[in-house]
């Protein structure tokens, strides 16, 4: 199985990535992964949406899932 723990922000809150690394990440590496583990931040960036409760943890997921192609994700935080 291909996990992938996209490492986006340092503890600081900077990102770690460029724009280009982002894409990269997003369109290649992402759709091949058998489960992501991205924590809130990471996952709030990858999904363009703000994970607040339940149901946008959920609605996060199902963006990884439908529409990025990952097969699955853990949201951690």
């Amino acid at each position: 199985p291909y996990v992938i723990d996209p490492v986006m922000l340092a503890k600081s809150g900077d990102s770690l990535m460029d724009d280009n690394t982002k894409n990269h990440l997003q369109s290649t590496l992402l759709p091949l992964a058998d489960v992501v583990t991205p924590n809130i931040p990471e996952a709030e960036e990858i999904t363009g949406i703000k994970i607040n409760d339940e149901e946008s943890i959920r609605k996060a997921g199902q963006i990884f899932i439908n529409e990025i192609g990952s097969k699955g994700v853990v949201i951690k935080g």
